[in-house]
């Protein structure tokens, strides 16, 4: 597969019918937060932290275990209300994620850090 500019991105998953996120661990599921903001039905692991992410806006299934794949891809595809449904609700929870809010709460947590550093060890 060619190499895919962050900008075209977009574009890509605006042809989508259906997100498949089958990571087993992440940080923070960067791919899975645009497939989110761009109001995809998803059907996604259940591995930490994607439940914590996504919440209630996907379907969950068990990354070894092709069945349970199986049978979370056919669900959204068999019931389109339920596909609509989780679509608007992945694409309200990603409201809640932007840089600039990881950079403010990071920022802050240091300074919470230094702060303590600051009080326990005195100059």
């Amino acid at each position: 597969m060619d190499f895919v500019r962050h900008d075209e991105i977009p574009a890509l998953l605006a042809k989508a019918d259906l997100f498949i996120f089958a990571s087993s661990c992440e940080r923070f599921p960067v791919t899975l937060g645009e497939a989110m903001a761009s109001g995809l039905p998803i059907a996604c692991s259940d591995r930490g932290p994607m439940p914590e992410v996504l919440e209630d806006g996907g379907a969950y299934f068990d990354r070894e275990d092709p069945d349970s794949i199986a049978a979370a891809i056919e669900d959204l595809i068999n019931d389109p209300g339920k596909r609509t449904r989780l679509a608007a609700r992945a694409k309200e929870l990603s409201r809640q994620y932007s840089w600039s809010r990881c950079a403010h709460e990071t920022f802050s947590f240091i300074a919470k850090i230094a702060k303590r550093v600051k009080q326990t060890y005195p100059q």
